[in-house]
């Protein structure tokens, strides 16, 4: 498995990221903020890198609905906080808005696109299959990398996060953990 630095010169160039952002709210507050924490290592590196970062995660479990309850907008605010620099919450997963925050990002930016849970046909029990992000998703969001930082998502079964994008190993980690494989 290959880890950040295996990636080569990122500068300039979409990095799609799974991170674990599943945290504990009271209301639109974040209780425990240890699971954003633990994607800084590996965000900061690509940041250092130079690579336009979009990070991609779930909250709770919306059912395929956007539901406020389970917005990534808290997820999002803390990351800007703890990054000390705007972390663009894109409103969907694979419209407009995330094809106009995608296209903004510069060198060293990061976006969020809304839980991927609001996405119909999008369950716990399903992978985000390939034809999600070769025909639905915009062509403006296609990444050059797709990396996990989310250890517990892809380590166990059925594996819920981007199966076939499985392939870099966070910075965090100090050897390789994932049980996902392709496929």
């Amino acid at each position: 498995m290959k880890s950040v630095s295996d990636l080569g010169d990122l500068a300039g160039k979409r990095v799609l990221i799974r991170c674990d952002l599943n945290v504990p709210l009271d209301g639109q507050t974040i209780t425990d903020d240890g699971r954003i924490r633990a994607s800084l290592p590996t965000l900061n590196q690509l940041r250092d890198g130079g690579a336009k970062i979009i990070v991609l995660a779930h909250l709770g479990r919306p059912k395929g609905q956007a539901n406020p309850k389970y917005s990534l907008a808290p997820a999002a605010k803390r990351l800007s906080e703890l990054l000390d620099t705007e972390v663009q919450l894109a409103n969907d997963v694979v419209g407009e808005s995330a094809r106009s925050v995608v296209n903004g990002l510069s060198d060293g930016d990061v976006a969020m696109l809304e839980n991927v849970r609001y996405e119909p046909g999008r369950s716990p029990r399903t992978t985000l299959n390939a034809a999600l992000w070769q025909t639905d998703m915009p062509p403006s969001v296609m990444c050059s990398s797709r990396m996990v930082s989310a250890s517990y998502t892809v380590s166990r079964r059925p594996c819920t996060t981007l199966r076939s994008g499985c392939r870099v190993r966070p910075a965090s980690w100090s050897r390789p953990r994932s049980r996902c494989s392709s496929g």
